[in-house]
């Protein structure tokens, strides 16, 4: 009788040990998902730095853009403006020349 009840105890410890092997498996595996969904959002939040650093930026460059062309139409119409007076005065000296 006591042979097998020592194959029966051998038994529930052996059982006892899977249960416990496989708990600790489990919580294995859950902090290897835990700390792959913590990398995730650690990457998430980086891309979401970034990004924000590169809109920035091209909003500052584009607002260099508009400020540069609004200089470059300014120049190019007071040279049209400077061009039109000269014709302008030109213009009006020949018909002087040809009144007199």
């Amino acid at each position: 009788m006591e042979i097998k009840s020592e194959k029966e105890k051998r038994k529930i410890a052996e059982k006892e040990e899977e249960k416990r092997i496989e708990y600790f498996a489990i919580k294995k595996q859950e902090m290897v998902d835990l700390r792959k969904l913590k990398e995730e959002e650690k990457f998430k939040e980086k891309q979401n730095r970034r990004q924000k650093m590169i809109d920035k930026q091209i909003e500052y460059l584009d607002s260099i853009k508009n400020k540069e062309n609004e200089i470059l139409a300014n120049q190019v119409r007071e040279v049209e403006e400077k061009k039109s007076r000269e014709l302008e005065e030109k213009n009006k000296k020949l018909d002087e020349l040809k009144v007199k």
